[in-house]
């Protein structure tokens, strides 16, 4: 009948995304060019009520946050690349879900440089950014708790190293430029009545696999930062 020619249908689509290779994940789609397709099931998702998301890029985006924190009701929203301004441009999509509370982390992405040829970054721009992001989630959400977390220092020499030969890593991130940004964070933070959360005993050394992204240690040292804050979501 009529109704099991749609449900073969969409599981005709379901298998042919996953088999030509679209990411389909709990809390976040792959942006490829079967992105159509993919966002299709990604729009049908439900949410409950009080669900907790996390909104960033690669270093939200990359980690399973249901299986960190052992909670099936948290909304991954991370995507990799993602400057303040694609956040900003994206930022319709995550106020559609109505969560309850918001974690913040973004920034990384706005301090690359490309090696040989490093330049001033603007902080300025990226924290107007910021700043129009938190406004628009307080208008649009105004019941909605948001967390900002501070960005993660970074090893270059290990950036370096593992990206020597790969064009698309060709970048140099300035630690002292991310101590600049975070300390701009908690101005913002102050300003709009926000929590600020600050990662301050991450070690990229250590807890990255590539001097960016964190390892498993690494996520558990952000876990660590943060459970007390979910915790208290919980109560």
């Amino acid at each position: 009948d009529w109704s099991s020619d749609v449900c073969s249908s969409d599981l005709i689509l379901v298998l042919g995304i996953l088999i030509i290779g679209t990411i389909y994940r709990e809390g976040g789609v792959g942006y490829t060019k079967y992105e159509v397709y993919a966002k299709t099931i990604y729009n049908k998702r439900e949410f409950k009520n009080n669900q907790v998301t996390f909104l960033g890029d690669n270093i939200v985006d990359k980690c399973n946050l249901n299986a960190l924190f052992n909670d099936a009701n948290i909304v991954n929203e991370g995507k990799a690349w993602d400057t303040t301004i694609d956040i900003l441009n994206r930022l319709d999509d995550v106020i559609k879900i109505k969560p309850k509370t918001l974690f913040l982390h973004i920034g990384i992405n706005d301090l690359k440089q490309t090696k040989g040829q490093i330049s001033k970054i603007n902080i300025d721009k990226s924290m107007q950014n910021y700043s129009d992001i938190i406004k628009i989630i307080k208008t649009k959400l105004p019941n909605t708790k948001i967390y900002i977390e501070s960005i993660l220092p970074v090893d270059n020499n290990i950036i370096a190293q593992k990206y020597k030969s790969d064009k698309l890593y060709n970048f140099y991130i300035s630690n002292d430029y991310i101590k600049v940004f975070n300390t701009n964070l908690k101005i913002i933070a102050l300003e709009n009545n926000v929590t600020y959360i600050n990662h301050s005993t991450f070690n990229p050394t250590t807890e990255t696999v590539d001097g960016i992204q964190p390892n498993i240690k690494g996520y558990f040292i952000l876990k660590n930062d943060l459970k007390g804050y979910i915790k208290k979501l919980k109560k």
